[in-house]
């Protein structure tokens, strides 16, 4: 393989599939030999079995079917929006070991207009940063470069998590005297258990456990916890009751209301973002906290779960233990609910006696 002059031309002279080929490249002998060097090692990885140089779109797309088979699909269309997002900003016919050179800088100028003439927030930004860093290393993991070339890309800073929201006692006495029954049960389970309202609209009865007094967060065959986790959480005497009668009127293989008979439309009707269960109990709940005039922005379902943690921590239990109760991959999650008063810390701060 090697390059020839042909008149003001430079033309790469080479053998494919036992053939000579001579193709015109470049009026200039820099570039030319800039071609040569890529052929060079395009057939260098094609003996030794290494994947070709491929296109920006090429990676896109084997990277959504990568994320498709191994992330949930709520995931999966995140990774779908931003790459469909770094399409419009890149020439998606652009050759990876062409586009490296100048990507950091592309991606530095893309962050700075997302944030400033579209306006988004750092946490919209971040989420963008966090997807094209990950297709870029799959590009190095999958020997299409040499290195990921985004490795050096920096969130963008955000503002500290302002403390959770919890509910009051007296709070969750009224929203419950005024709640339907669907409503009411649902809402006992979450104060008393911490789950995600995912993780309970598909909790089934075989994951209830009255003899050991036990409730089992796992996969199934249509729904799979976050980070995967399986992990117990303890069935608390007064939810025991109440879930006890529950059971004896409820016809469904399902906690929380009624099973369709097809495991799919289960899926789709149970599903957290929008499914048709899903929507309806945020209706109720909504409707109920603005007739005691306590809605506002951001409150919700997960509010129980933020009040039941704040309940574990000022009744003694320790960050790692709630940690692993809450299905928290880290405790860093976790410490956003030492939050309590100071009044609380001081009484709870034992008196120390040193024997000297």
């Amino acid at each position: 393989m090697r390059i020839n002059k042909l008149s003001n031309k430079y033309r790469l002279d080479r053998k494919v599939n036992g053939k000579r080929r001579r193709t015109i490249v470049h009026t200039d002998l820099r570039t030319a030999k800039r071609i040569l060097y890529e052929e060079q090692v395009n057939a260098y990885k094609y003996q030794y079995g290494i994947p070709m140089d491929i296109t920006l779109k090429q990676l896109i797309n084997e990277y959504l079917k990568n994320s498709k088979a191994t992330k949930k699909s709520t995931t999966y269309k995140k990774d779908i929006q931003i790459c469909n997002k770094l399409e419009k900003m890149i020439n998606t016919d652009t050759k990876l070991s062409e586009l490296q050179r100048n990507l950091h800088k592309i991606i530095d100028e893309q962050i700075q207009n997302i944030l400033k003439v579209e306006n988004k927030s750092p946490y919209t930004v971040n989420g963008f940063i966090t997807v094209v860093k990950a297709l870029f290393n799959k590009a190095y993991l999958w020997n299409y470069l040499p290195a990921n070339p985004l490795k050096g890309i920096k969130k963008v800073k955000t503002e500290k998590n302002p403390r959770p929201r919890i509910f009051s006692d007296e709070e969750i006495k009224k929203i419950l005297e005024i709640s339907d029954y669907d409503l009411s049960i649902l809402i006992k389970i979450l104060i008393h258990t911490g789950l995600r309202v995912s993780e309970l609209l598909f909790l089934e009865w075989s994951n209830v456990n009255f003899d050991s007094k036990k409730i089992i967060i796992c996969e199934n065959d249509i729904w799979s916890p976050k980070d995967y986790e399986l992990r117990e959480i303890k069935l608390q005497n007064k939810l025991e009751i109440d879930l006890k009668k529950h059971k004896n009127c409820s016809l469904s293989s399902f906690v929380i209301d009624k099973s369709c008979g097809d495991r799919e439309k289960d899926r789709l009707y149970r599903n957290s973002d929008n499914g048709k269960y899903y929507k309806r109990y945020i209706k109720k709940l909504d409707k109920v906290l603005k007739k005691l005039g306590i809605y506002e922005k951001g409150i919700g379902f997960h509010t129980f779960r933020h009040t039941f943690a704040s309940k574990c921590i000022m009744g003694g239990t320790s960050i790692v233990a709630l940690a692993e109760i809450m299905g928290h991959s880290s405790t860093k999650t976790t410490m956003i609910y030492i939050h309590l008063s100071k009044e609380f810390l001081h009484d709870s701060t034992p008196d120390i006696d040193y024997d000297i």
